[in-house]
């Protein structure tokens, strides 16, 4: 129970073990990659396996994260920004390095080495010789400022910190409208693509417990829910327009075509009017409904009233992200750090998340993206642990993702049919 609700703590931002703000010195990824340490060419057989350095150069996409600010598009993104360069630019390499100051940069630190082991386990100058000598307890690692990495809710606030941006890592629209991809996010799934660099078995679950991926879910999509409402609360009246990155992208953006006219009513508002981004929102709604429908009910209240106020001036929305955040954080959160999953809960969040998606919702892409991702998450968490869903449900996902492989070709009716075919077989291969 500690460790949850330290967790929690963490994601209120009430704990101060944030990787990212921490003063301690980054020595540099070099220092982690000696064949003794994490750079082996295979794994040791112990505890640790011993070959992280390699697994994170050979196949982690963030040990590319500097050097993709030398790639075409992202010339092209800094001429847009008026930027000499994207590899010298500080809205750039605040994401795509391990960017601490000057001042705390060992001697082996390089910023080419894009987002490198510190950037998510803390600056290592404390926690490098107990590192090495092995912690006598669970409170010394945390202590020496190692971050938790190993906590979802923890987890989720430093990874949405680059993939939804933050004050210090701020996304914004002129940014994605100078070619940048829209952000997209999901904790469990974007965990499951990454090379684990460590094995989930019963020495792991003793010292750090065991892997959830009902909670990872839960926990991501509140704290990426918690990052939408921190934003909107701070949105300036300065101008006639407001930062438009925490508003929906397909309100906008999308063919003006049919089957594309279709209306989104569910947050009560008419067509033509930009909408928030609530997919987040949306699927804290659904995992309410399962788990606690009372609280569901005020949660959707609080996100209707929010919607309505951002049709008005910014003070009334700011006040409204401001109490439905208050909601989030006294307690939704603490019961999503805290809860553990049932199997009837699992199935009926499968279910739920198909259903939530499939009504008015599934014009919006967001959401979209985001009931294909729970969708594969519920689903293998429903069948036997190591291995793929049955034939039927694993080819009805592989449909559901195929109808969200294009932002630009994206066709609600296609999915509409995926998600159907996933709600059968999902409800047939697990009674």
């Amino acid at each position: 129970m500690q460790v949850q609700l330290r967790a929690a703590a963490v994601l209120l931002g009430t704990a101060a073990c944030s990787a990212s703000f921490a003063a301690d010195r980054h020595f540099g990824v070099a220092t982690c990659a000696g064949s003794a340490c994490h750079g082996a060419a295979r794994m040791s057989g112990g505890n640790v396996r011993q070959d992280e350095y390699l697994l994170w150069q050979r196949k982690d996409q963030h040990s590319q994260a500097f050097a993709t600010l030398r790639s075409e598009r992202s010339r092209r993104i800094a001429a847009n920004l008026a930027l000499p360069e994207a590899t010298g630019a500080p809205m750039c390499l605040v994401c795509h390095t391990d960017d601490v100051p000057a001042a705390e940069r060992g001697g082996r630190y390089l910023v080419s080495d894009g987002v490198g082991c510190e950037a998510c386990h803390g600056g290592s100058e404390r926690w490098l010789s107990p590192h090495v000598r092995g912690y006598a307890s669970h409170k010394e690692r945390l202590a020496a400022g190692l971050y938790p990495t190993w906590e979802p809710a923890a987890r989720a606030q430093l990874c949405l910190s680059c993939h939804q941006g933050d004050a210090r890592r701020p996304m914004t629209h002129a940014i994605m409208g100078a070619g940048h991809p829209p952000l997209l996010f999901e904790l469990d799934t974007f965990g499951a693509l990454q090379p684990a660099h460590f094995d989930a078995d019963a020495d792991y679950a003793k010292r750090k417990g065991r892997p959830d991926s009902a909670r990872s879910w839960a926990v991501g999509q509140l704290a990426a829910a918690r990052g939408l409402l921190a934003g909107l609360a701070s949105l300036s009246a300065d101008s006639a327009f407001p930062e438009l990155a925490w508003f929906s992208c397909n309100a906008c953006h999308h063919p003006m075509q049919p089957p594309r006219w279709e209306a989104d009513p569910a947050d009560g508002l008419p067509p033509g009017h930009v909408r928030i981004a609530d997919a987040a929102l949306h699927q804290t709604a659904l995992w309410l409904e399962v788990v606690k429908p009372e609280l569901a009910a005020r949660w959707r209240a609080a996100v209707r009233e929010l919607h309505q106020a951002s049709q008005r001036p910014v003070a009334g929305l700011r006040e409204r992200a401001g109490a439905a955040r208050q909601l989030l954080e006294a307690e939704a959160l603490p019961l999503a750090v805290q809860h553990e999953t049932s199997r009837a809960q699992l199935r009926a969040l499968a279910l739920k998340v198909i259903d939530g998606a499939s009504g008015p919702r599934v014009v919006d892409f967001a959401i979209a993206e985001q009931a294909a991702m729970a969708t594969a998450v519920f689903a293998t968490a429903l069948g036997t642990p190591g291995a793929p869903p049955p034939k039927g449900v694993s080819a009805a996902i592989d449909a559901v993702y195929a109808a969200v492989a294009d932002r630009d070709k994206y066709d609600p009716a296609q999915m509409r049919q995926a998600l159907a075919l996933a709600r059968t077989e999902i409800a047939k291969a697990y009674k």
